[in-house]
């Protein structure tokens, strides 16, 4: 059989690699060679579009290396469209007339081309990426990690090259802009100090964004970390941040950005002095160039700030008519509708009065028509409200009470419009939840050796009015207001030593916060072994045990709630070593004794059949199934191990403590 023949009846031969998973996936040269762009360049783009490597259920080519990376063909077709790959090849171009310039001793030739360089904007990317802004939120976790982590490196070359300095100053600025808006919105809920550094969770929008800030120590940089892939996340992720910020400040009616001196942001400016302006516009336009903050300057935010009083009159006017005149239309319609709707219902009514007359049920009839002159009597003397006297057919009345439900939402959807622009001067810090309430009305002076800055923003969010010892303080240590005094170390001020205020260590804040109630002081007293620091992000119920300090906690609440509370140490004092035996007899007399975690065992006769019934049902499931059940099981067993674990330690620790307690008596 020759060529022709062949291809006639078997088709023809499609090359390798024009088909199936080889034709879907590209290599990372190939990608290169198609895009025609350095690794460097092809980095960053993948990096500021969102594009991973693939990895492909079957490799492309087998005789390869299994380490190679492979890109989607989509992925790169998608990047061939992309504006700024043009941007960095005119880059390309100019850096070689500035090496050009440099290499012929031309230095002013040089330094003119580059402070003429050509920019670029990454706005339409975060536009690309998030077209609305609920997947934004939810994606702000990364973003803020990396800006409070960059704004607690130093400045110098490795960090980020000749840029360093100002990308740091950057990230700080946007790590005040964030906390101003935590603290105005009230969103904090949750605060964790662990080794790596201090957790902190809010919620924006009904979204929980949980990010992590260092300690603020001298950080120690790795070499094995490659800062220029960092800065590339940290050049998408300041403008996507920016994005964010704007739309917030903007949906709380503040000016953004706010205004924070340079001089201010280096000498470390308390958080407390720092206002969110109102804006004058509640409906600001959306440009790239004010959230990256490209083109900034100090005319641009005074007019931003001073609106004219009277533009705002002359809008609120031609607001007020406009809603005057869409309210007529309205009102207008919805008569138009109620006249409709009485036609309608006068024709019903003819055609039952008819129907009854054709059947000859004179009783019947009769009843209708008193039943229908009832009817028209109410309507009339009630005007649109619906008639609820009088027995009518199902049908009779169906139609009135539509237009009743009708009406009422268009009517109060009007007058709740009306009533909108009379409300625009609120405070917009005045509608927040119970937890920025928490610490109001305490004035809490810090001591010297608490870290003020993140210590300061907790407060705050809470609701609490902070002082310290160091310019731009609310107030002083001698002020008389001072309700609670935070110290770090057991020996104390001479200032502190004699007043009537509540002396703690810093956790008492944290651990208040985290339960939603003011703690007792008493335990956290300067000089005390401190109670365990609970992680607000862990579920006791999912996990199979609670501590007991979290018990203890759960009783506090309650008992400040006013919920009724019978358990034995409801009274908030120190469980004694008998009272916390009892509970914990108690607390292995009620644990599910089932290795499922359904309830207590069955009787002793009825384990045999549980168990049977068990192994049968097992028997009959699938291979798959089987290996599922087997990996259930396997988990729940060793969830409760640790549980069992946790309560052996528990049991020695307060025997241990029985034992101290009945040797000093």
């Amino acid at each position: 059989m020759n060529a022709e023949r062949r291809r006639s009846r078997m088709g023809k031969k499609v090359e390798k690699g024009l088909r199936g998973t080889a034709a879907n996936f590209l290599s990372r040269a190939q990608a290169l060679k198609k895009l025609q762009v350095t690794l460097k360049d092809f980095r960053r783009l993948c990096i500021l579009k969102g594009i991973y490597p693939r990895d492909p259920k079957k490799r492309p080519d087998r005789k390869s290396r299994h380490d190679k990376v492979y890109y989607h063909l989509k992925d790169v077709v998608f990047l061939q469209h992309e504006p700024l790959l043009q941007r960095f090849r005119d880059f390309k171009a100019f850096m070689k007339k500035v090496r050009r310039a440099a290499g012929r001793k031309e230095t002013s030739e040089a330094r003119r081309l580059w402070a003429n360089r050509p920019d670029y904007s990454v706005s339409h990317l975060v536009r690309e990426r998030y077209p609305r802004f609920v997947d934004a939120v939810a994606d702000l976790d990364d973003a803020l990690c990396l800006v409070h982590l960059y704004a607690a490196l130093p400045g110098n070359r490795k960090v980020g090259g000749t840029k360093a300095s100002k990308a740091v100053r950057k990230c700080a600025r946007l790590v005040k802009e964030w906390q101003l808006w935590i603290c105005q919105a009230g969103a904090l809920r949750k605060v964790f100090v662990s080794v790596k550094g201090i957790y902190f969770q809010a919620e924006v929008e009904g979204t929980p964004v949980t990010w992590v800030q260092p300690h603020p120590y001298k950080q120690k940089l790795p070499g094995d970390v490659d800062f220029r892939v960092m800065g590339t996340f940290l050049e998408f992720y300041e403008t996507f941040v920016r994005f964010v910020l704007f739309r917030l400040y903007s949906t709380m009616s503040l000016l953004y950005p706010p205004k924070i001196e340079a001089e201010a942001l280096r000498s470390g400016v308390p958080l407390s002095q720092l206002t969110a302006g109102r804006a004058s516009d509640p409906n600001p336009t959306f440009t790239g160039e004010e959230i990256t903050g490209v083109k900034e300057t100090p005319e641009a935010e005074e007019k931003a700030e001073d609106g004219s009083e009277e533009e705002e009159q002359a809008r609120i006017k031609k607001e007020k008519k406009l809603l005057q005149k869409r309210m007529r239309k309205a009102k207008k319609a919805l008569k138009d509708i109620a006249e409709r709707e009485e036609q309608a219902l006068e024709a019903a009514q003819a055609d039952d009065e008819k129907q009854g007359a054709e059947e000859g049920d004179d009783d019947e009839g009769d009843e209708d028509n008193e039943d229908n002159e009832d009817n028209e009597d109410n309507e009339d003397d009630e005007d649109d409200e619906d008639d609820e006297g009088g027995e009518e057919e199902p049908g009779d009345g169906s139609d009135d009470e539509a237009t009743g439900k009708l009406a009422a939402p268009l009517a109060e959807a009007f007058r709740s419009l009306s009533e909108m622009k009379d409300d625009g001067d609120e405070d917009p810090s005045a509608d927040v939840g119970d937890h920025a309430r928490l610490l109001k009305g305490l004035k809490v002076f810090l001591g010297r050796e608490v870290p003020r800055e993140w210590v300061e923003f907790v407060l705050i969010a809470f609701g609490a009015e902070v002082g310290f010892d160091a310019p731009g303080s609310l107030f002083a240590a001698e002020d008389s207001g001072i309700t609670h005094i935070v110290v770090d170390r057991p020996t104390l001020d001479s200032r502190f030593a004699n007043r009537n205020v509540d002396l703690v260590q810093p956790q008492w804040i944290f651990d208040s916060c985290n339960a939603g109630v003011l703690l007792p002081c008493d335990k956290y007293a300067p000089g005390k072994a401190l109670p365990p620091h609970l992680s607000p992000f862990v579920d006791d119920d999912r996990e199979g045990y609670t501590p007991a300090y979290a018990e203890e906690i759960e009783r506090i609440r309650k008992r400040k709630r006013g919920e009724a509370d019978d358990e034995p140490a409801a009274s908030g004092e120190p469980d004694t070593p008998d009272t916390a035996a009892a509970a914990d007899d108690a607390d292995g007399a009620d644990e599910p004794e089932d290795a499922s975690g359904e309830g207590p065992k069955a009787p002793l006769s009825e384990i045999p059949e549980q168990d049977e019934n068990k192994e049968l049902a097992k028997s009959m499931m699938g291979k798959k199934a089987r290996r599922l059940y087997d990996r259930m099981q396997h988990g729940i067993k060793k969830r409760k191990g640790k549980v069992e674990k946790l309560m052996e330690k528990r049991r020695l620790l307060e025997k241990k403590r029985a034992d101290e307690g009945r040797q000093e008596t």
